[in-house]
């Protein structure tokens, strides 16, 4: 596992560093998407599409979610510890990154 501190990483610079899927954990109460550009792009997808896919519950269980080898959760709570243990468990990737995102420091 790779630990970095500080700077500004964005999805695309991710997916450059050969993540073939980006899951956003902000919490699976709702779809909470961070308005950044390449929400959108192949391969990015909300935590609650992939917790509602693995509990069964339809549509969400019917699609395929393509996650590749190596994936980046951007989140830190439980919702992205679930996911990080599904995806190595279940999905059997080789590497899992978190990516913390916090808030403007004031």
């Amino acid at each position: 596992m790779t630990v970095c501190c500080g700077g500004n990483i964005t999805l695309e610079d991710l997916l450059d560093s050969g993540f073939q899927s980006v899951l956003v954990t902000t919490g699976a109460q709702g779809t909470k998407w961070l308005r950044l550009p390449g929400e959108n792009l192949p391969g990015v997808y909300h935590a609650k599409n992939i917790v509602f896919h693995y509990n069964l519950l339809p549509p969400f269980s019917e699609k395929k979610y393509l996650v590749g080898k190596r994936v980046a959760v951007v989140g830190a709570g439980n919702v992205m510890l679930d996911l990080a243990h599904y995806l190595i468990r279940d999905c059997k990737v080789d590497e899992v990154i978190a990516v913390v995102r916090r808030g403007q420091r004031k």
